[in-house]
């Protein structure tokens, strides 16, 4: 009997992470500050005033790991501001072109993860300075056995305020006067 039962204290980690994006490996640089607690008998991780800074963005969180149960959930009470110009560069993703990207993204969302699905409800954002709110959720449905896994992406925004006419190339002279399609 006995042995290491919880661990607490302040975290702070550095380095670069390689993620998936598509079928191509991403590097994700930065620094993860928080502070730690965690509970092995319950199984159960918290992880306060997480701080994660890197490529232009920052992203904070109050996180908590319920590992006890039939399935690991991940839940976070998260804020961010990102700069989508500045990773999207980093990784070679820019579009071409006179297209343009959003300099500024920044809001809140309860965020709730589990094997099965990431769920970003209740979005609150500021694009470029427009008010939006919304849903995200990425699910991941069963794989027939040797099939890869697939990813079904559920997206609702509203951004009435947002004028999606700054992100489109500049109309050319002989298209002026001619609606655009979005």
């Amino acid at each position: 009997r006995g042995g290491l039962e919880s661990s607490t204290g302040a975290v702070t980690a550095e380095g670069t992470l390689h993620a998936p994006l598509g079928r191509r490996m991403v590097p994700i640089s930065g620094t993860l500050t928080g502070n730690l607690d965690w509970n092995i008998n319950k199984e159960i991780l918290r992880l306060d005033k997480a701080g994660l800074d890197g490529l232009g963005s920052y992203f904070g969180s109050n996180l908590l790991v319920d590992m006890h149960g039939k399935k690991t959930v991940v839940t976070a009470d998260s804020t961010f501001k990102l700069n989508p110009r500045v990773f999207l560069k980093e990784w070679d993703l820019l579009p071409g072109g006179d297209a343009r990207v959003p300099a500024n993204i920044a809001g809140a969302s309860k965020i709730t993860a589990t094997s099965d699905a990431v769920d970003f409800g209740s979005l609150d954002l500021q694009i470029d300075g427009a008010p939006a709110t919304g849903t995200i959720k990425l699910t991941f449905p069963p794989a027939a056995k040797g099939s890869p896994q697939e990813q079904l992406w559920t997206i609702r925004l509203n951004a009435e305020q947002l004028d999606l006419d700054n992100y489109f190339p500049p109309a050319k002279p002989e298209d002026s006067g001619k609606p655009r399609s979005t």
